[in-house]
């Protein structure tokens, strides 16, 4: 037989009464006032005892005489002050949530600290890049140089600004890369690009 059982969050109050308020584009919403009260927890159950999972709680302080004994030890075993009102809320869910949640977590830092890794990379690729850019720009001004006077060909000329647009090529898809990790990175680290508010 299985049982049907749902995640519920709870808190104990009074009803006030009703007010109403306006919403973003001026229409009237109602609403119960509430008067939220110290909640305490009197038990809580467990499968292994009671064969399911929830949290009992108490709302409503009164005076002790007024509770039946039975109760009275209940209150003094959970070391509490007697309350009015008792309601236990379901926690079924409640392992599966903290370990789904957990999970996410997990999920979320591994993400960072591949998106960390992949940006370092690609940084270090790029200031390898830049120095030989650097390097193919000097070589190829040294040999225009000689070939302005003659001492080499047009054929190395040629080479050298092939090599010299190698690198650049390879330099800026080194930093488009970086960009998109960048974004890897904002992304894993809770990001968006939604519109700013």
């Amino acid at each position: 037989m299985s049982t049907f059982e749902r995640n519920v969050r709870g808190l104990l109050g009074t009803k006030l009464g009703m007010t109403q308020t306006w919403d973003e584009n001026n229409r009237v919403v109602p609403v119960t006032v509430v008067a939220a009260g110290t909640n305490v927890v009197t038990q809580v159950r467990l499968p292994e005892t009671d064969g399911y999972n929830a949290v009992q709680l108490g709302y409503g302080e009164i005076d002790g005489r007024k509770v039946n004994k039975p109760r009275a030890g209940h209150f003094e075993k959970a070391g509490v002050t007697p309350r009015r009102h008792l309601v236990e809320i379901r926690t079924a869910e409640q392992q599966q949530a903290v370990a789904a949640y957990a999970q996410v977590g997990l999920q979320a830092f591994s993400d960072v600290e591949t998106a960390l890794a992949a940006e370092f990379a690609a940084r270090e690729r790029e200031q390898i890049l830049t120095g030989t850019l650097a390097d193919s720009q000097r070589a190829l001004e040294i040999v225009r140089t000689q070939f302005k006077v003659g001492s080499t060909d047009l054929r190395f000329v040629t080479q050298r600004q092939l090599a010299l647009n190698a690198t650049q090529s390879a330099l800026v898809r080194v930093q488009a890369e970086q960009r998109i990790q960048r974004v890897n990175l904002h992304l894993a680290l809770g990001g968006s690009f939604g519109p700013r508010q």
